[in-house]
């Protein structure tokens, strides 16, 4: 094989290599505080509310998805502040890629809104 050839070869191969990436996601639940909701003392307002962070790396530099963002763009959507209201049911699905000198990876976060509407019945 001429050496121009090899030198194709192995060009190729690597162009290859650097526009075929990986591809990484997880599902993970977050539970960060425990309530048993058992009376009737709630109310659902919204389910499904989503807050996201996403983040892209060039050649190592850039910047990654941020959980606390995306819990931040929640809490607005929420208006937790002043009110009996709390986030149930709170997941977290992060998705990461890789082609070769570009990465990202995006993080979702979902949850429920409930109301607390005074003090459970019957006690």
């Amino acid at each position: 094989m001429p050496r121009s050839a090899r030198w194709t070869s192995a060009l190729l191969c690597a162009t290859a290599l650097a526009l075929t990436g990986c591809h990484t996601g997880y599902f993970a639940q977050v539970q960060q505080t425990n309530v048993t909701l058992t009376s009737n003392n709630y109310r659902v307002l919204e389910t499904g509310l989503r807050g996201s962070d996403s983040g892209y790396r060039v050649f190592g530099i850039g910047t990654s998805a941020n959980y606390s963002k995306a819990m931040q763009k929640i809490r607005v959507l929420a208006e937790l502040e002043d009110r009996p209201r709390a986030l149930i049911n709170v997941t977290v699905d992060e998705n990461s890629w890789n082609y070769g000198i570009v990465s990202g990876t995006t993080i979702v976060i979902t949850a429920d809104l409930i109301e607390f509407t005074g003090p459970p019945n019957g006690r």
